[in-house]
């Protein structure tokens, strides 16, 4: 079942409009900080006490090479470190006012956490239990994550693993790193062995980062650059002490995020077209009239919502780059090392060849898939970030809201399906009548049985969106399976004898179909897409579009126009693409804010 999220509220700037990230304003608001106390004992000994806040869980944050300074006090000596986790985006300062979104109960769940120690040099730090080397640098804890704060709304669970821990040398780790609700990753596939920081930062690629039940989201730390060097691990040296008391007056801080965006669009219903057009309800569905056919008023009805172009993998760590400015990206504040977080990041490019991204394509649906999905169900999605600037959006493989709709007008009291179609430049209202049209065009084509020859029928003639060279939204004629004992002729005399037809094969006639491909809207049925976009504020920057892990795309559709694009087999994947010759569009409002959640007004207009 695909989960329903909250309603979100947004403010409006402007036709398109963003949600600045701001800082000042938010300095002097109370912390929201929760401690996580660890007493490590070395050979070590960790209590944690873990405080996951409804909008994140707890992952530990990651530091630049630089931090990898030296291990810490004997492990013959017993040794404690305090550990406080902040979830970024409710720490003080970090989230603006209105432009953050607590998660819910499935978004906060945490079912395990796994913790993974290195070395000064990033190599694991590999552990021992009873004595004996183990092999690898983590523990995981799944008992005791779950037991409710009721005293703090804020906060959905509380943490309480006792992890034990033995070094095996005999000083501490430098670094640490923790993944939350590990086994989600690709149906438990971060592996049992050992890694390096490396290992996790870099090369620790996925698809899967949540349940088939949307639950058990996986956190990753949250990465952002300092002037000029990138923050991703959490420094244990310097913090242990041999006293508990002192550990928890000098706690590492650790700051995490959820590795997915959510995307929740919303119908404006307040809005109004210019010429009077607004939104309306046709057989309890929002509905809007997108134009006109002849005398007929012609209404998309709105049935269900997705994501198009997404990307198949992601990183388990966000990728940033150190020499990114705000500048360069178009992003007003891009990061906020005050803050522990950033604005943008790499993804995993599409066809990538390295580090386990082979074969990552956009991942599209059908429109059924579409279809399945109401407007109060959110969508989950990987990060898809460019690199460059799009010339054209909508022809990118930026990441799209596709809303799936159908067409109708209205006949006395009830609506029927719009089937607009186009063929040969014209436009025609129903599937039959582009087959008679077809049939028309090719009337020179016969079936002979028996020597009884008939002139091609519209009864003849099929669709099929399977033909070489033609548009995701376009289908070609073809002629229907011949009976035993039937031929197809063309007549290429002027009399009606036998010698003026001549026997060709479909091939022939198909070639030549080919060539005319036609637009169907089977049933009415049409699609409009936006790109979404993101905090950038330069269509002419690369962050101007884009999805960011952990913030929530929120897209407030005011108005569309046009007949949409064309679906003739509703089962087929979509590629989203607006026809050559069709002034269609949808429109709305994206604002984006942190989770960040982001929210936008979208005008399916591409003309404009």
């Amino acid at each position: 079942m695909i989960q329903s999220c909250d309603k979100i509220e947004y403010r409006n700037k402007n036709a398109i409009n963003y949600d600045k990230v701001d800082i000042a304003r938010n300095i002097n608001k109370k912390s929201n900080k929760y401690n996580l106390n660890y007493k490590i004992m070395k050979k070590f000994r960790v209590l944690s006490s873990v405080l996951a806040s409804a909008l994140m869980m707890t992952m530990m944050s990651c530091s630049s090479s630089d931090d990898l300074n030296g291990g810490g006090a004997d492990a013959n000596d017993k040794s404690y470190l305090a550990i406080r986790i902040n979830n970024v985006g409710s720490v003080a300062g970090s989230r603006a006012t209105g432009e953050y979104e607590n998660g819910t109960d499935a978004e906060n769940h945490i079912e395990s956490v796994r913790f993974y120690f290195f070395n000064s040099d990033g190599s694991p730090y590999i552990l021992k239990k009873d004595g004996q080397s183990t092999g690898i640098n983590w523990l995981e804890k799944s008992e005791d994550l779950n037991t409710g704060n009721k005293d703090n709304p804020n906060v959905s669970m509380i943490s309480n693993p006792l992890l034990v821990i033995e070094g095996n040398t005999g000083a501490s780790p430098a670094v640490m790193i923790a993944v939350i609700n590990p086994k989600s990753l690709d149906g438990d596939k971060l592996g049992n062995g050992a890694k390096t920081l490396d290992d996790v930062k870099r090369t620790s690629i996925f698809s899967q980062f949540y349940t088939t039940d949307k639950k058990n989201f996986v956190m990753s730390n949250s990465v952002y650059v300092d002037n000029g060097v990138e923050k991703c691990t959490s420094i244990v040296t310097g913090h242990v002490a041999t006293d508990p008391d002192k550990a928890k007056d000098d706690p590492v801080d650790l700051y995490v995020e959820r590795v997915v965006a959510k995307v929740q669009p919303t119908i404006d219903a307040n809005y109004a077209a210019a010429d009077g057009r607004k939104w309306e309800k046709i057989n309890g569905k929002d509905a809007m009239k997108v134009g006109v056919y002849g005398t007929n008023d012609i209404y998309a009805v709105v049935d269900g919502w997705g994501v198009a172009d997404e990307d198949g993998k992601a990183e388990l760590v966000k990728q940033v780059k150190t020499d990114w400015t705000d500048t360069s990206l178009g992003i007003e504040v891009w990061t906020t090392p005050n803050y522990h977080r950033c604005f943008w990041t790499s993804s995993v490019a599409f066809a990538a060849g390295i580090n386990g991204a082979e074969g990552n394509v956009p991942v599209n649906h059908s429109y059924n898939d579409f279809a399945a999905r109401q407007l109060t169900d959110c969508a989950y999605t990987l990060p898809n970030a460019p690199t460059t600037v799009n010339a054209d959006p909508y022809a990118s493989t930026l990441t799209k809201m596709v809303l799936a709709t159908h067409l109708v007008y209205k006949d006395g009291s009830d609506y029927k399906p719009a089937e607009i179609c186009q063929y040969r430049g014209l436009q025609y209202l129903g599937v039959e009548d582009v087959k008679t049209a077809v049939a028309n065009n090719f009337a020179d084509y016969y079936i002979n049985k028996g020597g009884t020859r008939t002139k091609l029928q519209p009864s003849d003639i099929e669709f099929t969106t399977k033909a070489p060279d033609i548009k995701d939204y376009q289908v070609v004629a073809t002629l229907r399976t011949l009976a035993t004992g039937e031929t197809l002729q063309k007549k290429t005399g002027t009399t009606e004898e036998a010698s003026s037809y001549q026997t060709v094969t479909k091939k022939t006639l198909q070639d030549l179909m080919d060539a005319e491909p036609a637009q169907i809207r089977k049933g009415g049925k049409a699609y409009y897409f936006i790109p979404i976009r993101h905090l950038g504020t330069d269509p002419k920057k690369p962050g101007y579009y884009g999805i960011v892990r952990n913030h929530v795309y929120s897209i407030n559709i005011q108005n569309m126009y046009g007949f949409g694009t064309p679906v003739y087999d509703p089962d087929k994947t979509i590629d989203p693409t607006i026809p050559s010759n069709d002034a269609t569009y949808l429109a709305a409002r994206i604002n984006v804010l942190s989770w960040r959640v982001v929210k936008y007004n979208a005008d399916l207009d591409k003309t404009k």
